[in-house]
């Protein structure tokens, strides 16, 4: 009996190594996505106390006024930079997502491929023990009675019963 031994076992390992590569870049888009997100979030809460506390101010100058103004369009360009930032950062995640996907499904279609041929093995095992076994009884039981299956077509009479 051959030991199971399956072809594809190289391109299979290749595949693994290049889904786990595909799936380390996956999760450095989602972190980039997470991090642009967390930062245009403190963006907005350092805004929002800003605009609390020049609120809650009882007098304000000219000069208060004008920082202000500048302070806002400071802040709106820099959340026009990170949604741009966090639409770029989203598209190349999808799109890092959907190579994951065909990476995991052509591992997955191998690995199939390899349970399948490995079954055809076992059973192609499990048919050699039989006529090994079924070899065996019969020679067992030809010697004992002292006949050969080529007698049996001379003498149907000495088949087994």
């Amino acid at each position: 009996m051959k030991a199971f031994q399956f072809r594809l076992e190289r391109l299979l390992d290749w595949e693994r190594r290049r889904f786990e590569t595909e799936r380390q870049r996956t999760r450095e888009c989602f972190t980039a996505l997470s991090a642009v997100r967390e930062k245009a979030a403190r963006l907005k809460s350092a805004h929002l106390a800003v605009e609390r506390s020049m609120a809650a101010a009882s007098v304000l100058t000219g000069a208060d006024l004008k920082w202000l103004g500048s302070y806002r369009s400071k802040i709106a360009s820099q959340e026009r930079q990170l949604q741009t930032e966090e639409q770029k950062r989203q598209i190349d995640a999808t799109a890092q997502q959907a190579k994951l996907t065909e990476h995991q499904r052509q591992v997955k279609l191998l690995e199939n491929f390899r349970a399948r041929r490995l079954g055809e093995h076992h059973r192609a095992v499990d048919r050699e023990i039989d006529a090994l076994a079924s070899e065996s009884y019969l020679s067992r039981w030809f010697g004992r009675r002292g006949a050969a299956p080529a007698d049996w077509l001379e003498n149907p009479g000495l088949a087994p019963k």
